[in-house]
């Protein structure tokens, strides 16, 4: 199974994979692991899939816990949310946000993306 995309998305499946031992691959058009961030937030739906990897505690503790969402237009909070009080069907937190690069690093069999549009053996099984 070929899995597009080394973010916390493409990692999260591939180490969904290896736990149930089918084999697949990792491509991504970086040559590793980025600097800036794209993809910020993980929901606690997602945390609760990455606790059975193992990964969802060092993703909490590298992120911060998003309690408030504000809305901006020129530079002016023109709306804002807050989140503290919102319950929620999951045992871990509401939403953590971190950049990418934080949360590629704390996948302790992290992607090795040999080269641009390369395929790499990460989290491989079988």
């Amino acid at each position: 199974m070929a899995i597009v995309g080394a973010g916390p998305t493409g990692l999260t499946m591939a180490a969904r994979l290896a736990q149930f031992g089918v084999a697949h691959v990792v491509v991504d058009a970086d040559a590793g692991p980025i600097s800036e961030s794209r993809a910020t937030l993980v929901h606690a739906a997602t945390l609760e899939i990455l606790d059975e990897v193992g990964v969802a505690g060092e993703l909490i503790a590298a992120g911060m816990r998003v309690n408030r969402i504000g809305f901006t237009n020129c530079g002016h909070v023109i709306a804002s949310i807050g989140l503290a009080g919102v319950p929620s069907c999951c045992a871990r937190p509401g939403i953590i946000a971190l950049p990418r690069s934080a949360a590629q690093s704390c996948y302790s069999s992290g992607p090795d993306v040999s080269g641009p549009g390369q395929p790499c053996s990460c989290l491989s099984a079988g």
